[in-house]
């Protein structure tokens, strides 16, 4: 072990924490970021054992900050998306109704929730509290 090393094992040791599963944690994020560029959320080409060389290179860290820094930005948009649906998987949705002319006007579109406990398979139908930066749609 050299210095950085033991300092990194004395850290994890002194906050109860286990290596291993800081080491597991940062592949995790590395393997999440590798699915994030093949997806073209972020840029394309990342590989995990890329980050995980440019983090060996950076002092010993995981990488991700690093290949971020190197990396072009993702639209907000996208961004938005996908931590939207990180953090709230199967709770709401937006529901439009089929029609037989195409898609279907603002107003028909309703926000649907699935009942929390699981005894009802179906939906109800929701709306967003109007002070929630969620409330608006379009920008408008």
């Amino acid at each position: 072990f050299d210095r950085g090393d033991h300092v990194r094992f004395e850290w994890a040791r002194d906050r109860f924490l286990s290596i291993r599963t800081l080491q597991a944690m940062a592949q995790l994020k590395r393997q999440l970021l590798e699915a994030l560029s093949s997806a073209e959320i972020t840029s394309p080409g990342l590989r995990a054992s890329y980050v995980e060389g440019l983090g060996r290179r950076a002092g010993g860290c995981d990488g991700i900050r690093e290949a971020l820094r190197q990396a072009e930005p993702a639209p907000p948009e996208i961004v938005t998306a996908v931590l939207s649906a990180a953090l709230f998987p199967r709770v709401a949705y937006l529901h439009a109704p089929p029609t037989g002319k195409g898609p279907c006007s603002a107003d028909q579109v309703k926000l649907h929730i699935r009942e929390p406990h699981g005894k009802s398979h179906e939906p109800q139908v929701a709306t967003v509290h109007p002070s929630s930066i969620n409330c608006k749609l379009n920008g408008a």
